[in-house]
């Protein structure tokens, strides 16, 4: 079941991003605390919190997955995927791409077009599967700091049919 994470979820996503710590080492530098607090509460300038997606994919009655997302960002037609997390043990069965449809869907009746996101060049197994989900290189943003962490920034897109 995938639904709109709310704050009494909070607890259950901190357990989620907690469960891979080496890839909050590897891509920001520092470990997934309080990780949680910033997806709910975080959103780039000028975005409100209306058109913010925070969505969880649950099973047997735990969270395995998540992405946050925003609406109409950077321009009315677009969409972005900001964080795109499912948790280790869930990988490589479709649930990443179970999440990512259902937010490509809803931004298909909002009449968005296109989604973006950026992946840290750093973060190989993201990239590939943003590649394999149709999403293609549009420019490379180099030397960009991700927390902790010095980066080569790609940010893709996908328009939505």
């Amino acid at each position: 079941m995938i639904r709109e994470l709310e704050s009494n979820d909070g607890f259950l996503l901190q357990e989620l991003l907690e469960k891979d710590q080496a890839f909050f080492m590897k891509v920001y530098g520092h470990d997934a605390a309080s990780e949680a607090t910033n997806l709910f509460y975080s959103s780039p300038n000028g975005v409100g919190l209306t058109e913010k997606c925070l969505i969880g994919l649950f099973e047997n009655g735990g969270l395995i997955g998540c992405l946050d997302g925003v609406y109409k960002h950077p321009s009315n037609r677009d969409a972005y995927v900001g964080f795109l997390f499912v948790g280790p043990d869930a990988r490589c069965h479709g649930r990443g791409t179970s999440i990512l449809d259902w937010f490509s869907n809803e931004c298909g009746c909002r009449g968005i077009n296109n989604v973006l996101t950026s992946v840290s060049t750093i973060n190989k197994r993201g990239l590939d599967f943003f590649l394999k989900q149709g999403f293609n290189i549009q420019t490379t943003k180099f030397d960009v700091k991700l927390d902790l962490v010095l980066s080569d920034l790609l940010i893709l897109r996908k328009t939505l049919l």
